[in-house]
């Protein structure tokens, strides 16, 4: 299959609706420059340089959506507080909609600190990360109003994401719910840990490690992967599965049995896989909406993720980004 074909394809995503309900988290980076060793304790004193926020979680599929050229409408549950507030103006200067987004009073919005130290003129790397993640207090009052809100865009999505990252934004009645609204189009969810909460999505994308965790009571072998997606999908009633295999590539298959066996595109020599899971719903929800099949739809999220793990942190991949790769390729 040449590349090619896929060019008119992003021309198309600029004229495509996608609905997102997950936890969007806050990203601080916190760049220094490494000092001494302290007298206090054996610990490294680095100075502070400059500092940084880019969104995660189902924040950064929304930026990806935003920068393929969808419109994007995200909903979920954020803390009343300053870590809300800036993932609300991020979102406002892209003149992306913060209307699905509840505030709720009791708990934070999750927030990721990483910080960053280096020498002169040398790449910065991570030497510690601090999470904020007291829970949010959800109520089922709190799900029956986010759920009314997502209802009101029933005339408008062409496809839905379901970004979970355990903060509570995406629960196990969800998908039933967003099935009653919308029959026909797809709905992709990607999940840390509760794959099986959202049975009857259409398509799922996990990574190895949350596949496997999906069979507790056996390993799963390399030689038994295809038997193993194939047994998930009827189990949770799905059209598909995209697992996602890291220097591997992926294995795509759907409800009939085929499969592709997809190869990671480009070169092996990675800077930074943070984020290429979020790029791979973003771009396969954005394909099956625009009319692809499973298939064709995870090779293009494959070449979009073999360009956002060339950059370091959670990266929004563009359109023009995309399609330059796809010609240099082809």
């Amino acid at each position: 299959m040449k590349l090619m074909r896929f060019i008119p394809t992003l021309d198309s995503f600029k004229n495509q609706t996608i609905l997102v309900i997950g936890d969007l988290i806050l990203d601080e980076y916190l760049l220094t420059s490494t000092g001494r060793v302290s007298r206090e304790a054996p610990v490294l004193v680095t100075d502070f340089e400059s500092s940084h926020t880019v969104l995660g979680g189902a924040g950064n599929v929304i930026m990806n959506l935003h920068q393929l050229g969808a419109r994007v409408i995200p909903y979920g549950f954020l803390g009343d507080d300053q870590t809300a507030d800036q993932i609300c103006k991020t979102l406002c200067a892209k003149g992306i909609s913060t209307a699905g987004l509840m505030r709720i009073s009791c708990g934070i919005t999750p927030k990721k600190s990483r910080i960053l130290a280096g020498a002169a003129h040398t790449r910065k790397q991570q030497i510690l990360r601090i999470d904020y993640t007291t829970p949010l207090a959800v109520e089922p009052a709190h799900r029956l109003e986010l759920l009314n809100r997502i209802k009101t865009q029933e005339m408008e999505a062409q496809a839905v994401i379901i970004s979970d990252y355990l903060h509570q934004s995406a629960w196990g009645e969800l998908v039933p719910e967003l099935r009653s609204t919308w029959a026909s189009i797809p709905i992709v969810t990607d999940s840390r840990r509760h794959f099986r909460s959202f049975a009857a999505s259409t398509y799922i994308t996990p990574n190895e490690e949350e596949f496997c965790s999906l069979f507790a009571d056996r390993p799963v072998t390399d030689s038994e992967f295809w038997s193993a997606i194939q047994q998930l999908i009827r189990e949770l009633e799905l059209e598909g599965i995209v697992l996602k295999r890291g220097h591997l590539g992926m294995m795509v298959s759907d409800k009939d049995g085929q499969q592709l066996n997809l190869p990671a595109h480009g070169t092996s020599q990675i800077v930074d896989v943070t984020g290429a899971g979020d790029t791979v719903i973003a771009v396969t929800a954005l394909g099956l909406s625009c009319g692809l099949n499973l298939f064709e739809a995870a090779r293009l999220s494959n070449v979009a993720a073999s360009l956002v793990v060339m950059h370091e942190g959670p990266y929004a991949l563009s359109s023009n980004e995309l399609g330059h790769e796809i010609k240099n390729c082809s």
